[in-house]
């Protein structure tokens, strides 16, 4: 009776892996499927008992035939005796967790009709089939499974129930595929991490003391095997922790959650085929080992972009077939019974491993992919992007709710609505915080929609009072011209005329001069006035590039010369002859920079400077690049001034020179050279002087040829004094 006790607490403990596996696999996985996990662990118990009882016990321990299935005690009667009774609840333990092994795996993707067909394979045909093979025996002494006659020992399960187990859910997986966003299109893996790692932890310690039942309860009977078969099995988990713990630590310098995780539970694997024949320092050492085939088996999963959910199959798969090689490595010939030598007892635990993975992955992947041909077992992509909560089993909770809630206000962008709030829930305090962020987002939009308004208007008005001031500056202007002309004209002519003095000379030179500087700045304000409104246009036309040149000669010469200064010229013999610019504003650009030049330098002199840079002659319309410069010996500018030099009104540099200008002029001739298409750039010294350049792209009416015959007789056409390069 003693023995029919045992068994029954170890069917108790061994039960206790249920709660176990269902929490570690719902802990791992998202919270969006983490209630069609657990769901998928119920079931599968309810069916594997059923499973079981109707036609896995009579498969796996019936009579057997030939060593390969048994055949009888179908719809077992549990109530013949209370020893096989107990034998069958310890038993269908075992069954359905080899079943729920699967379900953590294909997590997140697989259908429940799909999950379902999956448990019927594995507790009704696949693993009692395998227990046949090796464990009949311990039904009937006399008739053996083909394995289990040849000498193949597995005490506990690290191939039966296990292996099993990781064969299924490696067909499952592969048939699949991976997880939405697992692999991106290059094969590079990106970790889905899982909702709850402190419920998987408290799975995990229930599947270890599950596992003192799974291991200690195989000898079927309470005898002095169980106390080492229990230290056995806690040392294989620990070594397998640890060596996970080293493995992690030097491989992300950190120890990695779930590689601890499954470490240990590769350590339990790797120890249940060989726990009662294994010393404890040896069982210490295959839980070790077992944590590094978990290692490269799941790296090479990863390499093949097999998408194990929970990491499943690393765990039961590789470190379950290490288990039962460890068997003959390791465990004691006196106690294992088989009568061979380690190497006989090495291939034929290599044989029964590999019929293991071969039954349970071949027979599992040709039945999947003909039903997946007919009838999909991935759910589909819209299914798995909202989750199998609800996709499957309409699992909705608050936060889903919330969610759905916040995601309609998003759509319809109807800042009034408001989200439900449930009371004393991590939910309802979200809900509650969101509500006031959507209040505070619905008035600061209502202020900003107000102060637009009155931007709109402020903008109107302005752009009003703007279009006036150009229009009264531009009728001003004109208004001021023509007298301003006429006293200009009379000047002229008062200038030449015989019949004054000296001093009425001097007289109408200063009325010439005062008219001349207002001229300048009316100029520059009708100008500003065009640019403001928009209306400032280009007036392109053929000129003769020479006598360009040389009218900007004229003009700038005589001011240098009367403030005796240096004016040198300097003119590629490439420039064109003819051209096609607005040479009007092009002539008030050169001109502007020439007199700022020579109103800012007291001693030197300015150098003047064109270079042909390029000729394009491809298509219709040849041009050439000219590089204008204007250098002079002036007081400099100083580098933090150079920023505002070209601002509206802005003046830098000497103040006595500056009174005399508007601070106009270098805004408006950076605004007339980019309208051509150039920038305008600035060199500046303290003391020293400024170099003042820009290049235009001017297109050319007939190209230059850089001759002796032309140079020649460019340098006829200016006048005697201009260097030609």
């Amino acid at each position: 009776m003693i023995d029919i006790q045992w068994l029954l607490l170890c069917s108790g403990l061994v039960f206790l892996m249920q709660p176990g596996f269902m929490c570690l696999e719902s802990g791992l996985t998202r919270s969006k499927n983490n209630i069609n996990v657990a769901l998928k662990n119920l079931i599968d118990f309810g069916l594997s008992v059923t499973l079981f009882w109707l036609l896995g016990f009579g498969l796996m321990f019936g009579p057997s035939v030939a060593g390969l299935f048994g055949w009888g005690d179908f719809l077992i009667n549990a109530d013949q005796t209370p020893l096989l009774a107990a034998l069958f609840l310890f038993q269908v333990m075992f069954c359905s967790t080899s079943s729920t092994i699967v379900s953590g795996a294909v997590a997140e993707r697989l259908r429940f009709e799909g999950y379902v067909l999956i448990v019927i394979m594995s507790s009704g045909l696949i693993y009692p089939l395998f227990g046949h093979w090796v464990w009949n025996g311990t039904f009937d002494g006399g008739h053996q499974g083909w394995l289990e006659s040849l000498g193949y020992v597995d005490f506990a399960g690290s191939s039966v129930v296990h292996g099993v187990g990781a064969g299924i859910s490696l067909a499952a997986v592969i048939v699949l595929g991976a997880r939405q966003g697992r692999f991106d299109a290059e094969g590079r893996s990106h970790k889905i991490q899982g909702s709850n790692i402190p419920l998987s932890m408290l799975g995990l310690l229930l599947l270890w003391l599950g596992w003192l039942g799974f291991n200690a309860g195989s000898t079927l009977l309470l005898d002095d095997q169980v106390p080492l078969i229990m230290v056995h099995t806690i040392f294989g988990g620990v070594g397998g922790m640890l060596m996970s713990c080293l493995l992690s630590w030097r491989r992300y310098r950190l120890p990695e959650v779930e590689s601890l995780m499954n470490g240990t539970l590769a350590g339990l694997v790797g120890i249940t085929a060989g726990c009662h024949a294994l010393t404890t320092s040896q069982s210490f050492l295959v839980g070790a080992i077992a944590a590094i085939v978990n290692m490269a088996t799941a790296d090479y999963l990863e390499q093949r972009q097999i998408d194990d959910a929970v990491g499943a199959i690393p765990v039961h798969g590789g470190a379950g077939l290490w288990g039962v090689v460890a068997v003959a490595i390791f465990g004691d010939p006196v106690i294992l019974g088989t009568g061979l030598n380690r190497l006989s007892q090495l291939m034929v635990q290599l044989l029964g491993g590999g019929v293991c993975i071969l039954w349970s992955f071949g027979f599992v992947l040709l039945v999947l992919k003909a039903v997946n041909r007919v009838v999909p077992l991935r759910v589909s992509a819209e299914e798995e992007m909202l989750g199998l909560n609800v996709s499957e089993h309409q699992a909705k909770n608050e936060f889903y709710d919330l969610s759905l809630a916040i995601a309609n206000q998003t759509a319809t962008q109807d800042l009034s609505a408001r989200v439900f709030v449930e009371p004393f829930t991590e939910a309802g305090l979200i809900a509650q915080q969101y509500n006031r962020l959507i209040a505070a987002l619905s008035q600061s939009t209502t202020d900003l929609q107000s102060t637009n308004q009155e931007l709109a208007i402020a903008k109107d008005k302005a752009e009003a009072a703007n279009i006036a001031k150009s229009q009264f500056l531009t009728s001003m202007s004109h208004e001021l011209r023509t007298p301003l002309n006429g006293i200009l004209g009379i000047a002229q002519i008062l200038e030449n005329s015989p019949n004054i003095d000296i001093q009425e000379q001097a007289n109408v030179d200063l009325i010439y001069q005062s008219g001349s500087h207002l001229l300048e700045l009316i100029n520059d304000i009708l100008d500003l006035s065009k640019i403001e409104a928009g209306k400032l246009e280009m007036m392109p036309q053929v000129f003769d590039v020479p006598e360009f040149l040389q009218e900007i000669i004229n003009i700038t010469q005589p001011q240098a010369e009367s403030k005796n200064l240096t004016f040198t010229t300097e003119f590629d013999p490439r420039l064109p002859k003819k051209a096609i610019a607005d040479p009007i504003r092009l002539k008030q650009i050169l001109l502007n920079l020439l007199s700022n030049a020579i109103k800012f330098t007291t001693a030197g002199g300015v150098h003047f400077t064109a270079r042909t840079h390029s000729h394009k002659d491809s298509g219709q319309q040849p041009s050439a690049q000219i590089h204008f410069a204007v250098h002079d010996t002036g007081v400099g500018i100083e580098q933090a001034s150079l920023e505002k030099l070209f601002n509206p009104f802005e003046q830098v540099g000497d103040h006595a020179q500056n009174a005399k200008g508007t601070g106009l002029g270098l805004s408006i001739r950076k605004t007339l050279l980019e309208q051509m298409g150039s920038k305008i750039h600035v060199t500046s010294r303290p003391n020293i002087g400024s170099c003042f350049s820009f290049q235009i792209e001017i297109p050319t009416v007939v190209k230059a040829t850089p001759t002796a015959q032309t140079d020649a007789e460019q340098a006829q056409e200016l006048k005697p004094g201009v260097k030609i390069r």
